[in-house]
């Protein structure tokens, strides 16, 4: 079984490809499917608050949200694959090649990808500038033990 994969008792599954660790709250991007998994988010997902070596909530106790997604209004099939191309644009075609998604930065000098620990999805240049990222405007993440977490800009704030 793969370690990155989790299946809820809801049957929801969430397949992760990068987890950022971090104090406080845990984001993952990945693929999430609700329900049948007939079709897949390309998403931003608060994964737990920094609590011990599980990343994921337990399937039977945990609640997965999902805080972006590129992808919303257009689900990808299950053998989606999200791409990094070698001219700087992060791509999501359809298994088919049909391509779903792009962060449009073709041509920007794009040398890699990282995620931030306010869960924002970044892709920079050679001199760690970056060229584009997940979304601009300031986030509200609530968790199951009751406390919540705001995104001030640079600064993330716990509320309890």
């Amino acid at each position: 079984m793969n370690e990155d994969v989790v299946t809820f008792s809801d049957g929801s599954m969430v397949r992760s490809i990068l987890v950022r660790q971090s104090i406080g709250p845990r984001f993952a991007c990945g693929f999430y499917c609700n329900g049948d998994c007939r079709s897949f988010l390309f998403a931003i997902f608060i994964v737990g608050e920094n609590s011990g070596a599980t990343y994921i909530p337990s399937p039977s106790t945990g609640i997965l949200q999902v805080v972006w997604s590129a992808t919303r209004n257009n689900p990808v099939r299950e053998n989606a694959t999200l791409q990094l191309t070698g001219d700087g644009d992060l791509i999501l075609p359809e298994d088919n090649g049909t391509l779903v998604w792009s962060t449009n930065t073709t041509g920007k000098s794009v040398v890699g990808l990282n995620m931030t620990e306010m869960g924002k999805l970044v892709l920079f240049d050679k001199n760690n500038s970056t060229v584009w990222q997940s979304y601009d405007y300031q986030q509200t993440y609530y968790f199951w033990g009751g406390g919540w977490w705001q995104d001030r800009g640079s600064l993330l704030v716990y509320h309890p």
